[in-house]
Protein backbone atom coordinates (compact mmCIF):
# COMPACT_ATOMS: atom_id res chain seq x y z
CA UNK A 1 0.00 0.00 0.00
CA UNK A 2 2.71 2.45 -0.92
CA UNK A 3 0.80 4.40 -3.59
CA UNK A 4 -1.65 7.23 -3.08
CA UNK A 5 -4.36 7.15 -1.70
CA UNK A 6 -3.50 4.01 0.25
CA UNK A 7 -0.73 5.62 2.28
CA UNK A 8 -3.02 8.30 3.73
CA UNK A 9 -4.74 8.54 7.09
CA UNK A 10 -8.03 9.19 5.27
CA UNK A 11 -7.76 5.83 3.47
CA UNK A 12 -6.86 3.98 6.67
CA UNK A 13 -9.96 5.40 8.37
CA UNK A 14 -12.17 4.57 5.37
CA UNK A 15 -10.74 1.04 5.16
CA UNK A 16 -11.36 0.47 8.87
CA UNK A 17 -14.94 1.78 8.59
CA UNK A 18 -15.66 -0.55 5.64
CA UNK A 19 -14.26 -3.62 7.39
CA UNK A 20 -16.25 -2.80 10.52
CA UNK A 21 -19.44 -2.37 8.46
CA UNK A 22 -18.80 -5.44 6.27
CA UNK A 23 -16.35 -7.82 7.98
CA UNK A 24 -16.94 -10.70 5.56
CA UNK A 25 -15.65 -11.13 2.01
CA UNK A 26 -18.32 -9.99 -0.44
CA UNK A 27 -17.41 -12.34 -3.35
CA UNK A 28 -17.21 -15.35 -1.01
CA UNK A 29 -20.61 -14.39 0.42
CA UNK A 30 -22.11 -14.46 -3.08
CA UNK A 31 -21.01 -18.11 -3.25
CA UNK A 32 -22.49 -18.85 0.17
CA UNK A 33 -19.10 -19.01 1.90
CA UNK A 34 -18.45 -16.96 5.05
CA UNK A 35 -14.86 -15.74 4.95
CA UNK A 36 -13.38 -12.92 7.04
CA UNK A 37 -12.21 -9.96 4.97
CA UNK A 38 -9.03 -8.02 5.62
CA UNK A 39 -8.78 -6.15 2.33
CA UNK A 40 -10.86 -3.29 0.96
CA UNK A 41 -11.10 -2.73 -2.79
CA UNK A 42 -12.70 -0.02 -4.90
CA UNK A 43 -15.80 -1.23 -6.76
CA UNK A 44 -14.82 1.14 -9.59
CA UNK A 45 -11.05 1.40 -9.90
CA UNK A 46 -9.49 4.85 -9.56
CA UNK A 47 -7.79 4.23 -12.94
CA UNK A 48 -11.26 3.80 -14.46
CA UNK A 49 -12.55 7.07 -13.01
CA UNK A 50 -13.54 5.86 -9.55
CA UNK A 51 -13.28 8.18 -6.59
CA UNK A 52 -10.19 7.69 -4.38
CA UNK A 53 -12.32 8.05 -1.23
CA UNK A 54 -15.81 6.84 -2.18
CA UNK A 55 -18.74 6.27 0.15
CA UNK A 56 -18.73 2.82 1.78
CA UNK A 57 -20.99 1.38 -0.94
CA UNK A 58 -18.24 2.21 -3.45
CA UNK A 59 -15.92 -0.19 -1.65
CA UNK A 60 -15.89 -3.97 -1.28
CA UNK A 61 -14.58 -6.03 1.62
CA UNK A 62 -12.55 -8.97 0.35
CA UNK A 63 -10.36 -11.84 1.50
CA UNK A 64 -6.84 -11.98 0.01
CA UNK A 65 -7.58 -14.79 -2.50
CA UNK A 66 -10.62 -12.96 -3.91
CA UNK A 67 -8.72 -9.68 -4.06
CA UNK A 68 -5.81 -11.35 -5.84
CA UNK A 69 -8.21 -12.87 -8.37
CA UNK A 70 -9.83 -9.48 -9.01
CA UNK A 71 -6.60 -7.55 -9.32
Amino acid sequence: MADWPYNTTAWQKLRKAKLEADPLCHPCGLRGVLTPANTVDHVKAIADGGMPFPPLDGLMSMCPPCHNTKT
